[in-house]
C-alpha cells in the first residue's frame, strides 16, 4: 500500500504541474493574440501614414510646378517692363 500512496502522491503533484503549465500556456496564447492585434493596428497606422505621405508629396510637386510657372511669368513680366 505504501507504494500506491507514493504513486498517488506523485500523480497529484504531476497533475498540479500539468494544470499550471496549461494555465501558463493559455496566458501565453492570450498574450500572443493581444500582440497580434497590436501589430495589426500598427500596420494599419503605417499604411495610413504612407497614404498621407504620398498625398503630401503630390501636393509638394504641384506647388513646385506652380512656383516654377510663377517664376517664369514674373521673369517675362520683368523683361517686358524693362524694354
Amino acid at each position: 500500500m505504501a507504494e500506491t500512496e507514493v504513486i498517488q502522491g506523485h500523480s497529484g503533484v504531476v497533475g498540479e504541474s500539468v494544470g499550471q503549465t496549461a494555465e501558463h500556456f493559455e496566458a501565453m496564447i492570450a498574450d500572443f493574440e493581444g500582440t497580434n492585434d497590436q501589430l495589426h493596428k500598427i500596420a494599419a497606422a503605417i499604411e495610413e501614414l504612407s497614404l498621407n505621405n504620398k498625398e503630401v508629396h503630390q501636393k509638394v510637386v504641384s506647388i513646385d510646378g506652380l512656383t516654377s510657372d510663377i517664376y517664369t511669368s514674373m521673369s517675362g513680366a520683368e523683361t517686358m517692363a524693362c524694354e
